[in-house]
């Protein structure tokens, strides 16, 4: 049996070469973090934007004389989806053919906003991973004692890491539509038998209007979490231990 090579110390790898490169990738991800800072006014304000305007091409939601948006019911929903065709499905007895089907409805502007939300969802989270990248970075040699601003950062990385995995969700959300109304598209022309399948698919659609709606309102959300807890933590992010902050983090 060989002999069993001791391990070097932690500190015997780091060299001048390899502390030149962390601390230029440090500055690069410190510098993503404090554009994402600096963008916050601009970016919720493009948030609300788009949403504002899924609002009102939403078609479960109706606007009411006193101006405040409500949810409609089935029968008001119908009235707001004038493009709607089920009134227009032939009787089940003249159905002999797929051809004999109506066109399904027409989805480019709920697809569009699913793409517009993707993009925006995918720049979030390049921005919220650099952040995580950065406090990992920043985390020095645990020791015995005097951890308590290393447990800030990990706690605040963990909460980053969280942010990073529900903005991940909402760029899904365009490629799972598509999945999923292609895959009921090939259902309503096979089964031409069954015309439910339209009104299937006109929910379907109903819901994802709900859900491009409630992304948005979920990325506002983590934008302006993630800023505070980076503004009321960012002096044991920088130095865990040092300066007069709290040992623990705050939100």
């Amino acid at each position: 049996m060989p002999p069993i090579k001791r391990l070097k110390k932690s500190n015997s790898f780091r060299s001048d070469e390899t502390d030149r490169v962390l601390n230029q990738h440090k500055e690069s991800l410190q510098a993503q973090m404090q554009t994402f800072m600096d963008s916050l006014p601009p970016l919720t304000t493009r948030y609300y934007d788009f949403l504002n305007n899924v609002k009102k091409l939403n078609p479960n939601t109706v606007a009411p004389e006193d101006g405040k948006e409500q949810r409609s019911p089935g029968k008001v929903r119908a009235v707001r989806r004038s493009h709607s065709q089920t009134s227009n499905m032939p009787p089940r007895g003249e159905i002999k053919e797929a051809k004999d089907l109506p066109p399904l409805p027409n989805n480019d502007i709920l697809l569009n906003q699913l793409s517009i939300l993707k993009k925006e969802a995918t720049e979030l989270g390049k921005s919220l991973t650099a952040i995580g990248e950065w406090i990992a970075l920043m985390v020095p040699t645990i020791k015995d004692e005097d951890n308590h601003g290393v447990e800030v950062q990990q706690l605040v990385h963990s909460e980053i890491s969280g942010f990073c995995k529900e903005v991940e969700g909402k760029y899904e959300l365009e490629s799972d539509y598509v999945e999923s109304r292609a895959s009921m598209e090939s259902k309503y022309y096979k089964h031409f038998l069954a015309p439910s399948w339209f009104k299937v698919i006109e929910k379907h659609d109903s819901n994802r209007w709900d859900d491009v709606e409630l992304a948005w309102k979920e990325l506002v959300r983590i934008v302006l979490s993630t800023y505070t807890i980076l503004t009321n933590n960012m002096e044991k992010l920088r130095n865990p231990r040092g300066g007069s902050g709290a040992s623990y983090m705050t939100m």
